[in-house]
């Protein structure tokens, strides 16, 4: 995971330099902005620590119109998973998915002599959610030691939005936000026995729910 933070920092720092260098000192006024969850500094701290909580999204994008008018895009994607094979005749095997997606509009509002700036406005999110899992046991007799399960969660959410973001230097600024959202989800739960398939089920869950998004999170921007 650390591995893989770094080349994705790399890829941005390498970005970032190119405009730093390409565009003049005249310029003062940015319409694009790319950020990151601050919590990935952890990965490359000597010692455990932790900046922040981990928010939902791990990679921004903001657009700006002339009239501060902006579309802003959030993505977040995790894959995991343990696959065991050993001597024990026991197996268990998990693996899992996650995809999430966000796009919101607002108007910008510059405060305290432009050294910070308000976001607000309403955003869409969808996410997709998998987890497989297989357990292989001969010796259970009840059949469970034998069996899959796949659960998978599909997922919507609309709401208004409050962010708030500082200036920290010419190029970049830190931003946290809070929100309110109402969510719809459908999620789906499958097992099947393979020793007893009287066992089989499929559960299906429809959930309305809404909730208050506090500003946990701190999300570095870099603006170009």
């Amino acid at each position: 995971m650390k591995s893989k933070a770094s080349i994705i920092l790399a890829i941005v720092v390498m970005l970032m330099g190119q405009h730093v260098f390409c565009q003049t000192d005249q310029e003062n006024t940015y319409l694009r902005t790319v950020g990151m969850d601050a919590n990935f500094i952890n990965n490359f701290l000597p010692i455990d620590n932790s900046i922040g909580t981990r928010g939902t999204y791990l990679l921004h994008y903001i657009g700006y119109n002339e009239d501060g008018k902006f579309t802003k895009h959030a993505f977040d994607m995790s894959i995991g998973g343990t696959f065991e094979s050993n001597d024990s005749d026991i197996d268990q095997d998990n693996f899992r998915f996650d995809i999430e997606y966000k796009i919101g509009r607002g108007k910008r509002k510059s405060a305290f002599n432009n050294k910070a700036y308000f976001l607000f406005g309403g955003e869409l999110a969808v996410r997709y959610f998998t987890n497989k899992r297989s357990i292989v046991d001969p010796n259970d007799p009840t059949g469970l030691g034998l069996n899959k399960n796949l659960d998978r969660l599909f997922a919507t959410s609309i709401g208004p939005v409050l962010g708030f973001g500082y200036n920290i230097l010419k190029r970049f600024s830190i931003y946290t936000e809070a929100g309110l959202n109402f969510r719809v989800g459908y999620g789906i739960d499958n097992f099947e026995s393979e020793f007893d398939p009287s066992l089989n089920f499929r559960d299906n869950v429809l959930s309305l729910t809404t909730g208050f998004l506090i500003p946990r999170s701190l999300i570095i921007f870099y603006h170009f």
